[in-house]
């Protein structure tokens, strides 16, 4: 049962649990109909880059972002161009200056790496902008749900009925990643274009895996499992934030906004942190991700991404010992 081959577009009950959901918790209007099954968010924004846009067109990214979304729209010959980004959001004004552009990668609940919250104001700038444009807004919503403290953030994609707007949500982050289940919200006119491109793109989704997670969330078992997970990674996130401000407050700080699950650590004297980093990896057995890396054309902050959420409170703080001795014996 619910092993053999499922339609394009997902299991229909799989469809109205997400959408109950995107309804209640992050305020969009839409119908089942509307949501596209997928195999993770990358597969999600692969859809967009085959339906939404021809090669060579030039799509606004924010700078800095996720390398591995960039270099997937490359891949699919489009041309990402970075837009700055502020603690409101993506530079409006500069992303203006821009001609041509179809559309813009935004994610403005949680900033990728930085961690910032797009302001209301912003976002209607840019929802503005893109109307004015004719240009596609792809909002990825990766990690909505674990806001601490707050209740979640209106998705951008609710602020307007009809809004050129294409939702990307996943279960990554709150399931586990080798379950890879997304989906995405599209416009009601484009429901049978992006149907058609999962069909030829892998078929469908695991019925199976949509089952299971539908009975999940209609069983209210999911929000018992967000509440539970957002108590245990709150804790953590608050042990990491006060190790590195305890032990490390010489070095660097931490940006962002109370969410997520990883800490942005930017140094106050800019470093090589490409170079540390794997320094660290090799001689010290500590994982960081440069902050650089990420950026594209904007002066780079310098910094480490890291990530708390899989790790105790205890071995949190052990890990920030051990990456201050790093510091001390690299830097001084």
């Amino acid at each position: 049962m619910h092993n053999g081959y499922c339609d394009p577009g997902g299991f229909m009950p799989y469809k109205k649990a997400v959408c109950d959901y995107l309804r209640q918790y992050r305020g969009l209007r839409c119908e089942p109909e509307q949501v596209i099954t997928t195999d993770g968010t990358q597969q999600a924004l692969d859809l967009c880059a085959s339906v939404l846009f021809e090669r060579s067109d030039k799509i606004a990214v924010e700078d800095p972002y996720f390398q591995t979304h960039i270099n997937l729209m490359e891949f699919r010959g489009l041309k990402p161009i970075p837009i700055p980004v502020t603690q409101d959001g993506i530079d409006i004004e500069k992303l203006k200056k821009q001609k041509k552009i179809k559309g813009v990668l935004v994610t403005p609940c949680h900033q990728y790496p930085l961690g910032y919250v797009s302001s209301a104001e912003n976002n209607e700038k840019l929802l503005a902008w893109a109307k004015t444009e004719g240009a596609w807004i792809i909002e990825d919503d990766y990690d909505s749900e674990l806001r601490y403290g707050k209740k979640p953030l209106p998705a951008l994609s609710s602020y307007k009925e009809g809004a050129p707007c294409i939702y990307l949500g996943s279960f990554t982050k709150v399931i586990y990643p080798g379950f890879n289940m997304a989906y995405m919200v599209v416009p009601k006119n484009l429901i049978t274009v992006f149907e058609g491109a999962k069909l030829l793109i892998d078929r469908h989704s695991s019925e199976v895996h949509q089952y299971i997670l539908a009975e999940f969330i209609q069983n209210g078992f999911y929000y018992s499992h967000v509440r539970r997970l957002k108590k245990i990674y709150e804790k953590r996130r608050q042990a990491a934030v006060r190790a590195i401000g305890k032990y490390l407050s010489a070095y660097g700080h931490i940006e962002g906004a109370n969410e997520g699950t990883h800490l942005t650590f930017i140094f106050n004297h800019p470093q090589d942190d490409v170079k540390l980093s794997e320094l660290f990896k090799r001689s010290y057995q500590i994982e960081t991700r440069p902050l650089s890396a990420c950026y594209r054309s904007a002066k780079p902050l310098t910094g480490f991404i890291l990530g708390y959420a899989h790790f105790t409170e205890e071995e949190l703080e052990h890990a920030v010992l051990k990456l201050k001795d790093a510091l001390e014996q690299t830097l001084g």
